[in-house]
């Protein structure tokens, strides 16, 4: 018998048969917030290599999931429009569903505003239910490479009515809230952080490698810009020749040329591949210290994982980064600034005993379980009124 007493999640971001990765913070805040309410999924998603729509349902004790594969037009111009009308239409069709055999949620809660929003949007104006988001999205900086300034006057209009139907937004740093403000200045706002599954990130008992590794986990795209890390580094091992640098990614071959021809980093850079969230976990209580070199972030997870993991972490001061990194727990350095960068690479590793992993990993597991973020989240929601 279905549960009638549920949340209903609208995610723009959610794993599945597409991405496995896509939105996985999502999934873990949503697995967190079950244990008070049932949660409800229904997330659409694009696939170019299907010709008719497929449906996924997953029933459990505490979160059911309704996933919809719909085709995918390739068009240029016109397939987005196409594309939008079929995940608005398939939303509609399964939320409908859910609705008529659960009744009313208790709320909606959104994650990632944008398309995501445009549904929720609906629902609470057609049924006047209260709705929530949870906001992730770099978009919102200036400076992102997809940032929602650099769209049609239309569109930025669209963004604005979307983001002020919404009672609540949770942004995960306080520096994201600065700018989503931007867009939104009359909702209630509250910066709550990502949620890391300590049973896997926790400061366990592995040993580390017997030379000093530094562990970097990203995309290794555009917006992590590895391409100075590695450059940073090769100068770095000229007088710490022993240290290595371990990278888990998706393979990118240019970079594994760039290590290739480099005297120093042929033997010093290892390439690990693509790894699950166990996988990284156990490679983390391994390595000695952590290091991000983004160009633009939120509150990275991995920052998170890595202090969850007792590791000090190097990291840009971008985003919301300085909100969870000090003097304890590890280094900022400026954006872009290759000798800041090899400067703290150095201090970490000269001063690395100074640093206290059980401390590191109890102040940040206290912060990010899924307990603690779980209790904020929903002390916050009743603050608010959305749900007693």
């Amino acid at each position: 018998m279905l549960k009638k007493d549920y949340v209903l999640v609208v995610p723009s971001w959610y794993p599945s048969k597409k991405d496995v990765f896509n939105g996985d913070f999502n999934e873990r805040t949503i697995s967190a917030l079950s244990n008070q309410k049932h949660q409800v999924i229904v997330y659409l998603v694009g696939d170019s290599n299907i010709k008719k729509l497929i449906k996924e349902s997953n029933y459990s004790e505490y979160i059911d999931t309704i996933i919809g594969y719909y085709p995918k037009s390739t068009l240029p111009i016109i397939g987005n429009i196409f594309n939008l009308f079929y995940y608005l239409f398939y939303n509609l069709k399964f939320i409908n569903q859910e609705i008529n055999e659960r009744g009313l949620p208790i709320y909606i809660h959104t994650y990632v505003f944008f398309p995501a929003g445009l549904v929720t949007m609906y629902y609470s104006k057609k049924y006047k239910l209260k709705s929530v988001l949870t906001e992730h999205w770099t978009a919102f900086y200036d400076f992102s490479k997809d940032s929602l300034s650099s769209h049609s006057i239309l569109l930025r209009f669209l963004f604005k009515r979307i983001l002020n139907s919404f009672d609540l937004i949770l942004p995960v740093a306080k520096a994201l809230e600065v700018e989503v403000k931007k867009w939104n200045k009359n909702t209630a706002y509250k910066a709550i952080p990502n949620v890391m599954n300590t049973n896997h990130f926790n400061l366990g008992e592995s040993s580390k490698y017997d030379e000093f590794t530094f562990l970097h986990v990203s995309t290794l795209s555009f917006q992590k810009n590895p391409e100075l890390l590695l450059e940073a580094f090769d100068d770095f091992l000229i007088s710490n020749p022993k240290v290595k640098l371990n990278i888990i990614g998706p393979q990118k071959n240019h970079l594994v040329e760039k290590v290739k021809h480099s005297v120093h980093m042929k033997n010093a850079v290892r390439f690990l591949g693509e790894m699950n969230n166990h996988a990284v976990a156990e490679e983390m209580k391994k390595c000695h210290a952590f290091v991000l070199n983004s160009r633009y972030e939120n509150l990275p997870c991995v920052i998170l994982e890595a202090l969850c993991c007792g590791l000090p972490v190097i990291s840009t001061d971008v985003g919301g980064v300085s909100e969870i990194l000090n003097q304890e727990n590890g280094l900022l350095f400026s954006e872009g600034n290759k000798e800041e960068l090899i400067k703290s690479l150095h201090q970490i590793y000269k001063s690395y005993k100074n640093y206290k992993p059980e401390s590191i990993s109890e102040l940040a597991s206290k912060k990010y379980s899924y307990q603690a973020v779980a209790n904020e989240t929903w002390r916050t929601l009743k603050i608010n009124k959305i749900c007693s």
